[in-house]
């Protein structure tokens, strides 16, 4: 049984392979051109408009020649959003903060570059969970979102999820008595919207550079902490003195106090004889 599976596995790896069914066959694509003519890259096709790269001499070469508006190696993410610092985003995603993407839905990953269909809920009805999220059945928490993705669609990514369930964006931190404190420039209970009245106020003021809540926070942590220690060292040093002091052992004694003991050992010798006339 087990060497007639084999065979059979081995005749439809070959019907596959002969027609071309594997990487580099654009069979039912559109916008696709197969690199089979091109024997460095012959197992590669190039998608959405790309052109194979008939230069292609070492892997430090590019497979496909893409258009602007796409990305990969073989061009397969179209939809290409272009954002500063070099980044992009895929799939009509846009750009957001530390160098991830908002993404639309179906698509996950830090550059959108990524398919993931929603899962479709049955309670409620007609409710999506996006990101990865899965449905409960539970209407008054529909997803089970993954790490630091919130929202009650999962449509929140790169937030802080709190330990009552909600969350904060843009770095803002969970409270314990519950909400959100939020950096500079933003405010709302998760922290999701422009303070446009701080940003108006730091344009105003020039647009000089301002350390974060956060930053301000650590430096002054940094300085009490070390005069803390230095205050408690001398407070008990001087507990210590005050305790010796009372014990009837000063600290100091006076130099006069002092006995001179070359002077003493001197004293202590016989006056020297007086020769008699």
């Amino acid at each position: 049984m087990r060497t007639h599976a084999f065979r059979l596995g081995a005749v439809l790896f070959l019907a596959l392979a002969t027609t071309g069914a594997f990487a580099g066959d654009c069979t039912g694509l559109l916008n696709c051109n197969d690199c089979a003519s091109i024997a460095a890259i012959s197992n590669h096709k190039c998608l959405n408009g790309g052109t194979c790269n008939a230069a292609y001499a070492s892997s430090d070469d590019k497979v496909c020649i893409c258009p602007s508006s796409t990305e990969g190696v073989e061009c397969q993410t179209p939809g290409v959003t272009r954002c500063a610092g070099g980044s992009w985003c895929g799939n009509n995603g846009e750009c957001g903060t530390n160098f991830r993407c908002k993404c639309t839905v179906g698509f996950t990953g830090n550059r959108c570059e990524e398919s993931q269909p929603p899962d479709n809920c049955v309670i409620p009805s007609n409710h999506q969970c996006l990101n990865g999220g899965k449905c409960t059945n539970n209407t008054n928490t529909p997803c089970n979102c993954p790490p630091n993705v919130g929202g009650p669609s999962c449509e929140k990514v790169d937030v802080r999820v709190c330990v009552d369930g909600t969350y904060c964006e843009n770095g803002g931190d969970c409270k314990v008595s519950g909400g959100c404190a939020c950096d500079e420039g933003f405010i709302g209970a998760t922290c999701g919207e422009v303070d446009r009245e701080w940003f108006q106020a730091r344009y105003n003021s020039g647009g000089g550079s301002s350390s974060s809540k956060k930053e301000v926070v650590n430096v002054a942590a940094a300085v009490a902490v070390p005069l803390v220690l230095i205050i408690a060292a001398g407070g008990g040093f001087m507990a210590y003195m005050v305790h010796k002091e009372r014990k009837g052992a000063p600290l100091f004694s006076k130099i006069d106090d002092v006995p001179d003991v070359e002077m003493s050992a001197r004293n202590a010798l016989p006056a020297p004889a007086v020769a008699k006339a």
